[in-house]
């Protein structure tokens, strides 16, 4: 995955990200901290991606403005 393209901009619009541009690179230089173990579930990396934009404040919190 190179961090853009429709699929990213529509994960931005949904995970509510004010600046689309800095989705992807949050993500892939959060990597490994994302998936930090091959056997996580789901929900797990979910949470973690999560975790890792409102840590680099790419994204709202729900309920946020």
């Amino acid at each position: 995955a190179r961090g853009s393209g429709e699929t990213l901009v529509s994960f931005s619009e949904v995970m509510e990200c004010q600046d689309v541009e800095k989705v992807g690179p949050a993500l892939q230089k959060n990597y490994k901290k994302i998936y930090s173990d091959s056997k996580l579930e789901a929900s797990q990396v979910s949470d973690e991606i999560l975790n890792v934009l409102k840590q680099d404040h790419v994204c709202l919190q729900r309920g946020e403005v």
